[in-house]
């Protein structure tokens, strides 16, 4: 923490993952949405990028900033996704 700055969000209720078939990710947009709506949250952000990972993710070499001023970066992960029956 003294080296990146990091904020830690609260989960969703488990009532709600339990509402989207167990699905934990939602999490993610959350812990985004308390971000931007918490003001002592948001000033803590110094860069004019923001660079969101997993914590169980290793970097063996630096990740090139892609993203430009009017062109968000993401990366996917296919095998992320819900259920097809969760509609």
């Amino acid at each position: 923490e003294r080296e990146i700055p990091t904020i830690f969000t609260s989960s969703l209720p488990q009532a709600v993952i339990n509402a989207h078939f167990g699905f934990n990710v939602l999490n993610r947009p959350e812990s985004i949405r308390q971000l931007l709506q918490t003001p002592t949250l948001v000033q803590l952000i110094c860069c004019e990028f923001v660079f969101i990972m997993e914590t169980d993710h290793v970097l063996m070499q630096p990740v090139p900033n892609l993203a430009t001023a009017t062109t968000p970066a993401a990366f996917v992960f296919g095998y992320m996704h819900s259920r097809p029956s969760q509609d």
